[in-house]
């Protein structure tokens, strides 16, 4: 009895499993470069009952002696600003800022 047939379905096999989870490794990395708004949840205390509430952040660089917006909160409306009220401490720091709640009409 010939073991070719065995070996290519393990070859092919293999294959499969191979492009399988580079697929899924594709995926991941799309995951990752999606931008997303930079939410927070924060607990809170509320009229006796417990919440929670979102916080959204924009991040900031420091570069050349000014704040650069790096990315937005991602609130609709919100213009993320003013930057941070201080100097940066070095070229290229990071700071993230919470933007202000969302005006409710």
């Amino acid at each position: 009895m010939s073991m070719l047939p065995y070996i290519v379905a393990i070859g092919l096999m293999a294959i499969l499993a191979v492009l399988v989870n580079i697929a899924l490794d594709l995926k991941e990395v799309r995951r990752l470069l999606t931008p997303k708004p930079a939410l927070r949840a924060m607990r809170g205390h509320h009229h006796g009952r417990d919440s929670v509430q979102v916080a959204a952040f924009s991040v900031w660089a420091y570069e050349q002696n000014q704040w650069l917006l790096v990315q937005e909160c991602g609130q609709a409306g919100c213009e993320c600003g003013p930057a941070p009220n201080r100097p940066g401490q070095f070229e290229g720091e990071v700071v993230r800022k919470e933007c202000p709640a969302p005006r409710t009409p």
